[in-house]
């Protein structure tokens, strides 16, 4: 890490399969940052795959859960995040 990019959280957005997640790995491991992908934690903490949580309560709950691990994991260390669309901007207050 250096000073231009300490203590800053890196967010990747784009569409599903453009990279986010490879580009995420090699730009954290770049600049000594943590990697999350918030698909994977959103399957682990609900048990299901993201195509099983979309089936169940739709985009709309899918993208609560979304909105609530970046506000639990983004602050916790500057990490590169491949968040998928749209996870940002969310209309809804915070």
């Amino acid at each position: 890490m250096n000073d231009a990019t300490s203590g800053i959280s890196i967010y990747l957005v784009g569409m599903m399969g453009s990279g986010k997640s490879t580009v995420g790995k090699i730009l954290s491991r770049a600049l000594g940052y943590y990697f999350f992908d918030t698909d994977q934690l959103i399957e682990q903490l609900a048990g299901k795959s993201v195509a099983e949580i979309f089936e169940e309560v739709g985009e709309e709950e899918f993208r609560g859960m979304e909105t609530e691990v970046l506000k639990v994991a983004a602050p916790a260390a500057p990490a590169p995040a491949a968040p998928p669309p749209p996870a940002t901007p969310d209309p809804r207050p915070v």
